[in-house]
């Protein structure tokens, strides 16, 4: 610590500003390190809600316990005598219990941030309060499909450390369809790499027979593939994922994720201008087909949609809490509470951290 003041006097001692700055950081980092270590340390989530929305077969509008262990949902109940066991269990010290009585739930939207369709300066997005400003519009899953690889694994590990602040990150990649052995040639060094998502992206000169050969070489390498085209793509019996305009929406923010001409979900891309990417969560209304499009629907993208985008046992717990009044086609819907693996994540900076410059925005420094 720095001191300042007249040694012979220790009353006109006094600490720097900035000495008090630095102390006040390593403050909050151990007081925030043993939060974390609380929250990591809590597998059990519970949940009782006012009912559940997903498009599905789950959506109920009735009091609904929701367990979650180890980021997994376990069990999904009615709030009856008959499962009074979960209101002892949410009594026990490590649980982490969520009360919603009045409030619904529903599954976690998949966002898109790409070059490609957006046209984003993805470096744009490359801070802390960006990513959790996609929270804050549901986004539990951002799907980054950038030309600077490198920038998008780190902004994957970045999520993987910032914990509780950003949504989980799929990393994707496209190729260009040119001559065979150039796209045999880039497959082969993309397999190297983390990537879920590969888009494949057709020239007018390229034949159906080039196009099938390229999602045939990708395949072999287990990406989960799309096509960039407006045309339905099939491949002998099977039909290929497509990425296009959605024919029903005038919103140039989404595309939607298509198979043999059939809307399977809706991909919101986002930028790190909040209003560009709030249509989002507006219109959500009571409308079953467009959550689920959002979420489940979303989820075919990367290959998840056995896992993620459904409130049912065994999907992961990727969930928002939402206040019922807000689900209106007249306004945004209020998402009050959003949960990856179960966990809350954090939406607001407490008044103490808010009050410190350096911590409202971290860059990557990329």
């Amino acid at each position: 610590v720095t001191v300042f003041g007249n040694r012979s006097n220790p009353n006109n001692w006094c600490i720097s500003f900035g000495s008090l700055l630095l102390i006040s950081a390593l403050f909050l980092t151990t007081l925030e390190g043993c939060i974390s270590s609380k929250l990591d340390s809590s597998h059990v989530t519970l949940l009782r809600v006012g009912g559940l929305i997903d498009g599905g077969d789950a959506s109920v509008k009735t009091p609904t316990w929701v367990k979650i262990v180890n980021g997994v949902i376990t069990e999904i109940a009615p709030d009856n005598n008959e499962n009074r066991h979960l209101k002892t269990e949410a009594n026990s010290p490590a649980t982490l219990y969520i009360d919603a009585p009045k409030q619904s739930l529903l599954p976690g939207f998949i966002g898109v941030l790409s070059n490609e369709l957006n046209q984003v300066d993805a470096s744009r997005i490359a801070s802390e309060q960006a990513l959790n400003d996609l929270l804050k519009l549901g986004i539990t899953t951002l799907v980054i499909n950038n030309s600077d690889l490198t920038y998008s694994l780190s902004l994957q590990q970045y999520s993987i450390d910032a914990k509780r602040r950003t949504p989980r990150i799929s990393v994707g990649a496209k190729v260009t369809l040119e001559t065979g052995s150039q796209v045999k040639s880039q497959l082969r060094s993309l397999s190297q790499f983390p990537i879920e998502t590969l888009w494949i992206k057709p020239t007018s000169q390229n034949t159906p027979e080039q196009i099938c050969g390229a999602v045939k070489e990708a395949a072999f390498h287990e990406f989960n593939i799309s096509v960039l085209s407006s045309l339905p793509i099939q491949c002998g019996d099977e039909e290929i994922f497509t990425i296009a305009s959605c024919s029903d929406s005038e919103k140039a923010s989404e595309k939607c994720l298509m198979k043999a001409s059939r809307k399977i979900g809706i991909l919101p891309l986002v930028s790190s201008h909040s209003d560009t990417s709030s249509p989002i969560n507006e219109g959500l209304g009571l409308q079953g087909s467009r959550i689920r499009a959002l979420s489940w629907g979303a989820a075919h993208l990367t290959g998840y949609q056995d896992a993620l985008g459904k409130i049912q046992v065994g999907y992961r717990g990727d969930l928002l809490v939402i206040a019922p009044p807000s689900l209106s086609a007249s306004r945004p819907a209020a998402i009050q509470t959003v949960l990856i693996d179960g966990i809350p994540q954090e939406l607001e900076p407490s008044p103490l951290k808010a009050m410190f410059w350096f911590w409202k925005t971290v860059s990557l420094g990329l």
